[in-house]
């Protein structure tokens, strides 16, 4: 996944209008929208979920979070409640079932409804090594357990509570992906094809969401320096980042801007350069590389 191609790639659709740049202004100018939703996010214990979190909080948003990492998840508590705003949390393994329904019944029974479910939570791998070996081992496929069954799980339970939600507008289900939704790497031999499935989960979910209401989209960011990040980061030998704030950003447009402006199933790419919608369905998992 050389930063050369992306770029070559990435300009090619902007130009051709597969790819839509977003200001600073749409991404957060209908932030007060989140005032008063119910947003259930995994993998809110650090990183994007963490910043999420804190900022949808800060906006007024009633937030339940969960992750593994009980200390990391206090922690994003704290940060609410210093900003004065409401969350609740509690340990989530998104690759058990019984603790994700646990996380969303959390929601209900605190507040009443889920309006928005952020599917968040991902591990990275650098699995190379096991397909490398000589002798032959059972592969570790933890990274595909937690990026796409736990994306599965947490889907499913969005669909469920956001269908018992009586509102007309406001619901959404929020799916991360990444740029290795569209490229291979021989280093993430794992986590490439897991997050091609969950572009491809978004874009078959899309036709459900869309019957109830319900928008969908998939967040699909460059590399951006997250705790998942540490472990290939010396390999992107000083490559520039995607930056928090504008992932942050794509995840406040997408659970704010309604169907009518963003139909359900785009993918929002957080480049280097910015923030890219796909405009009005041109965009589909071929037309950026060439896989």
């Amino acid at each position: 996944m050389s930063r050369s191609r992306i770029d070559k790639d990435v300009s090619a659709r902007i130009a051709d209008g597969a790819l839509r740049p977003l200001s600073r202004d749409e991404l957060f100018g209908d932030r007060s929208k989140l005032k008063g939703r119910v947003v259930v996010i995994t993998g809110g214990g650090s990183g994007l979920g963490r910043a999420f979190a804190v900022e949808a909080a800060k906006n007024g948003a009633l937030v339940v979070i969960g992750d593994v990492n009980e200390q990391g998840l206090e922690e994003t508590l704290r940060l609410i409640k210093a900003a004065n705003g409401t969350a609740r949390g509690q340990r989530c393994d998104v690759t058990i079932w019984e603790d994700q329904l646990a996380l969303f019944e959390l929601a209900q029974s605190s507040f009443g409804r889920v309006d928005i479910a952020v599917a968040n939570a991902g591990i990275g791998d650098t699995s190379q090594g096991q397909f490398l070996k000589e002798e032959l081992e059972k592969p570790d496929v933890t990274t595909l357990d937690v990026d796409v069954v736990g994306v599965v799980y947490t889907a499913r339970l969005g669909l469920h509570y956001l269908r018992r939600n009586p509102a007309e507008d406001g619901k959404a289900i929020i799916l991360i992906g990444s740029y290795a939704s569209f490229y291979g790497s021989p280093v993430t031999m794992l986590y490439a094809p897991a997050k091609h499935a969950v572009l491809g989960f978004g874009r078959s979910l899309k036709f459900l969401c869309a019957h109830d209401g319900i928008n969908c989209t998939v967040i699909c960011p460059y590399f951006v320096d997250t705790p998942i990040m540490q472990a290939i980061k010396p390999a992107l030998q000083g490559e520039t980042l995607g930056t928090i704030d504008d992932v942050v950003g794509a995840l406040t447009y997408a659970s704010t801007a309604g169907i009518v402006k963003l139909p359900p199933g785009q993918a929002i790419l957080v480049d280097p350069r910015g923030v890219l919608v796909t405009n009005g369905g041109k965009f589909s998992p071929m037309a950026l590389p060439k896989l």
